[in-house]
Order: C-alpha cells, then structure tokens, then sequence
C-alpha cells in the first residue's frame, strides 16, 4: 500500500471514530475502532489508574489486573509509569504519545495523556509492537485522545453558564482543536435551532488592562438578566467569553441600553467580533473578537460595548504592523506634509483632517477651520505644489484619509 492509500485509509478511520463519537457509540466503540490501526490491545485507565474500557476485552490483561470487574493498572507497569516520569512528561505535553520500553524487555507500551485543558482526566494505554514510534501513529494517537477526552467530560447540558467539561469543549472548538460539527451539534443540542441565525463571540474583560476577570456568580446572573440567550464561558481566568443570538446584527435598542448601562457600572469592556451565519465559522468570529480586545486594551473610545466592524481598519493595520514603525507606513505624502507642519507650521494636517471629517465639503472646513475658504483653497494649493495633485483624485484621496485615520492612534511625539 503507497503512502497516498494509506493516508486515505487512515484519514476514513479518522472519520468514522468522529461519526461514531457524534452518534453516541460509546468509548468501547471507539477503541474497537481504533484498533484497526493498532492492531494490538487499547486500554483507557482514568488518572487513579482504574480501567474505564479496553478493547478486545481479554487482551489488557498485561496492563490490567481485575478484581471482581474493576481493572487497576499492574504495580510493575505502575512503578515503570513513575520511573519514567510520564505522568510529568504527560502534563507538561497535552496529548503528546511517549512509548516506553517495560523493564528492559522487547516489550514496549504507547502511552497518552487524556486532557481537559490543564487536567489529567486519564490515560491512554497501548501495548505496542516497535520500539520506535512511526509519524503516523503519533499523529493518530493524538487525534485518538482528544476525542476520547471530550467522551470523558460529557455531561447534562446547561442552557446558560457552561459547565467545566463543557467550557473545555467550546474553547476546543472556538479554538480550532475541534473542528467536527456533527460531534458539537451531539454535544450541544441548543446550537441546531442557532444554524443560519447571525451569532457572535465577544469577550468580556476589565476596562483597566492586566486585571483577570475571574468566575463571579453574581456577574454570572447579571449578564444573564440583561442577555438571556448567551453562553457564558471562562477562559484561562482571565475572561468570560460570550456566545449569542445577534438579531439586529447588534443588539436591539432596549438590550442597547442595558449592555452598556451594566458595563460602565462593572467597569467592563465587550469586544464583539463580526457577526457569522454558521457554527463552523464562529472560530473565526473569536479570532476577531480576539484581536479587537488585543488591540484595544488600552485604546477604546468612551462606548465600553466595541464592534469589529467599527475598528476594522485600525485592527488590521496594528494585527501586523509594530506600533514604534506604524509612522513609516502611512502614505509618503502625509508623513511629507506631516513633517512640514512640524518644521514650519503650515497646518496642512489639520486642513485635510477637517475636510475629511466634513464629508469633503470645502466650506463646512473653512468654517470648522475659523479661516475663510480663499485661505483653504490656498493651503490645499500649497500642499500639491509639494506633493503633486490629489483633490481630482479619489483614490489618493482615500489613502490620504486612512493614513489620517491611523494618524490619530499613533504616538508620534
């Protein structure tokens, strides 16, 4: 078999444990599939070393001892586990296989941790015919314990504030660790009636910076009271996120009020990302909410609820370009006419400025400028003998305007 069949065949393998994680066939299912590519015994033992299935059922018996039904690790496997120091080499590498050689012998076991974010739910056990450790069984085991992961941590759905077990499946996927929609629909049966709805992920955070925003039962209950169909998840202690209907696209006057009437009082920012119309798409909805709170922690006008859409350009700038060079990036012509007000007070800046923010509109400038419109017209003159002409010229109007835009958020004393 060529190495294009064989990523095929284990590719459809793949498949059919995700379908049949999704369709509910239970763990024993999932290591009977499994073992089309191990070909040897697969035990899952919970982190006090109990089997919780294995699979055939008479072949863990080197890795199991029974006692009436109930499998505990063997104490030699057990004492060669902490000699090797796997438990520490499995938490400091989330779902990363280690095949250890058993007390010297040609026999050698496959090991993998079972991962709920920062906890050991259990391990993966497998008694394996080669002392090295093929790709391709690596990246199959892998995939293999981040599915049996989310078997371990099923539970009752909660229609608000998401369980632990629960919080780790939904940043799984908002975090591209889980990519099977079948499987989150199975999970999540809330989310079928949400397919082709707008929704959105936004991040709740503390307005001040660096603060973690930690669980808080009564915040819990007020979000709820002023946003009764979101999700509420805590990330890494330091955010809640938030998943909801988005029927407006924003939110409905009424909701408008009380959003932000709760946020200035808890002294809270909310960075919405861009409205989606799929679950498989909301990922990319919280790499935008994402960038949005990276990007205005420290910057944000004086509404604490912040949309995407109103900052894009700002944020796709700053996503790539450092802060200290951003100066470099504008338009050549406005850094020109930039270092020209500095060296002899020209004002041209603050001409074009005001004729931007005046929907280009020659008079409502002047006025705006407290100078008559012969002298607006005089500057703009000034400016294109120094930099050629531009007000026939609609594009180069626009780069003008951006590089104005992206101006005011650059320090550039």
């Amino acid at each position: 078999m060529n190495k294009n069949s064989t990523n095929v065949a284990l590719n459809d393998l793949k498949n059919q444990i995700l379908d049949g994680a999704a369709s509910g066939r239970g763990l024993v299912s999932l290591l009977e599939l499994a073992y089309r590519r191990y070909q040897t015994g697969i035990a899952l033992c919970d982190n006090s070393f109990s089997c919780i299935a294995r699979y055939p059922a008479t072949s863990s018996d080197t890795i199991f001892i029974f006692e009436k039904d109930k499998g505990f690790m063997r104490k030699e496997l057990l004492d060669d586990f902490y000699k090797w120091g796997i438990p520490q080499k499995l938490l400091s590498q989330p779902s990363e296989p280690f095949l250890a050689q058993f007390q010297n012998t040609q026999t050698f076991f496959l090991y993998c941790g079972i991962h709920a974010r920062s906890t050991i739910l259990g391990y993966l056990c497998i008694q394996y015919k080669s002392p090295v450790l093929s790709d391709a069984d690596a990246d199959f085991t892998r995939f293999l314990s981040q599915i049996l992961s989310l078997e371990l941590q099923k539970e009752t759905f909660s229609p608000s504030l998401l369980s632990y077990q629960e919080e780790a499946v939904f940043l799984d996927f908002i975090e591209q660790r889980l990519t099977h929609i079948p499987y989150l629909l199975e999970r999540f049966p809330q989310f079928k009636k949400r397919q082709g709805a707008p929704m959105r992920i936004a991040i709740l955070f503390f307005a001040s910076g660096g603060r973690p925003l930690k669980p808080n039962a009564g915040l819990s209950q007020q979000l709820k009271a002023v946003l009764p169909d979101c999700l509420l998840c805590q990330r890494l202690n330091e955010m809640i996120l938030l998943f909801f209907p988005d029927e407006v696209m924003g939110f409905s006057p009424t909701q408008s009020i009380k959003v932000r009437h709760f946020l200035q009082a808890n002294h809270l920012l909310l960075a919405c990302g861009n409205p989606v119309f799929d679950l498989c798409q909301l990922p990319l909805s919280f790499s935008q909410a994402s960038l949005l709170r990276l990007r205005l922690r420290s910057e944000f006008s004086n509404d604490p609820c912040l949309f995407l859409e109103d900052f894009l350009p700002k944020c796709l700038f700053f996503a790539n370009i450092q802060k200290d060079e951003a100066i470099s990036w504008l338009h050549p012509h406005v850094i020109l006419l930039l270092r020209h007000d500095r060296s002899y007070k020209t004002g041209y800046i603050p001409t074009l400025k005001a004729y931007f923010s005046c929907n280009r509109n020659a008079q409502a400038a002047s006025d705006a400028l407290h100078i008559h419109k012969t002298t607006f017209f005089y500057r703009i003159r000034s400016m294109e003998a120094l930099v050629g002409e531009f007000m026939k010229r609609p594009e180069l109007l626009f780069l003008y305007q951006y590089s104005l835009y992206l101006l005011d958020h650059i320090c550039t004393d």
